[in-house]
């Protein structure tokens, strides 16, 4: 496995080989691209993806992230051969790795679409609890599979998945290791709504496009409005509104937008 030693050349710091970045017009596309390990997660795809996450929040031009795979599968989770391979340490750090892409992602002022088709699973079911509207393409399946292996969770499935689908549907996730097919992800809430697998890539481009050619600023402060209400009380919560409404209404976005309003009752 490579990332693990041997004689391969050191990467330069601003290279990725398992995964795809691309920025324009506002847009970031960011591609698991390991299809022939079917997007199994690895050390250098942990390394990539930090290195990926890092880069979007840095970029003041990213509007929206659309986060998706190439090839049949979004991401089986861990590479298996390579968890054969490495020490509890090295995983440590590894899943460490991971974690800290999850929380720079988490934490974007941006809106994140994800699409997905064949498998999520594992810890890669992270990448889609990051996200703010996921289409899945019917047929996908999500599984945490983790018992399988006989390990625990990852990539913070076990911090979404009860405020997602709630404690007894990720218990049963977890424990009885259930299989939900794309209609009963969306049915659950772990996913936004199925679409044909044809139509995938493009109606998550239209999407992810739209949210970018939007209002940067309301739709990052919903975001993060949207994040905060699991763990603040109503007070606090109030408070953070009326702090965004404010920050939002002085934005030619908004200023904008207020005046085609007024313009148009005015003509009514």
């Amino acid at each position: 496995m490579s990332g693990m030693g041997g004689n391969e050349a050191p990467r330069r710091p601003d290279q990725l080989r398992t995964v795809e970045l691309t920025v324009s017009d506002g847009l970031g596309v960011f591609r698991l691209n390991r299809p022939e390990a079917r997007n199994a997660l690895d050390p250098d795809v942990a390394d990539d993806l930090h290195a990926a996450a890092t880069r979007c929040a840095a970029d003041p031009a990213l509007k929206a992230l659309l986060i998706c795979a190439s090839g049949s599968h979004f991401t089986v989770g861990a590479d298996v051969r390579a968890l054969a391979r490495v020490s509890p340490g090295e995983l440590r750090r590894v899943a460490g790795r991971y974690h800290d892409t999850l929380l720079v992602l988490d934490a974007l002022p941006v809106p994140i679409v994800a699409a997905v088709q064949g498998a999520v699973a594992g810890g890669g079911l992270g990448l889609i609890c990051v996200a703010d509207i996921v289409l899945a393409a019917a047929g996908t399946k999500f599984a945490t599979g983790f018992a399988g292996l006989g390990l625990s969770g990852d990539g913070g499935s076990t911090w979404f998945l009860p405020r997602l689908v709630g404690m007894r549907r990720a218990a049963e996730m977890f424990l009885e290791q259930r299989v939900l097919d794309a209609t009963e992800a969306a049915d659950w809430g772990l996913i936004t709504r199925v679409v044909p697998a044809a139509e995938l890539q493009e109606q998550a481009e239209q999407v992810a496009r739209l949210l970018a050619a939007g209002p940067a600023r309301a739709l990052g402060e919903l975001r993060t409005l949207l994040h905060r209400s699991l763990t603040s009380t109503l007070g606090e919560q109030l408070m953070a509104e009326a702090d965004a409404l404010a920050r939002t209404a002085d934005t030619r976005d908004a200023a904008a937008a207020i005046q085609r309003f007024v313009t148009r009752a005015g003509r009514a």
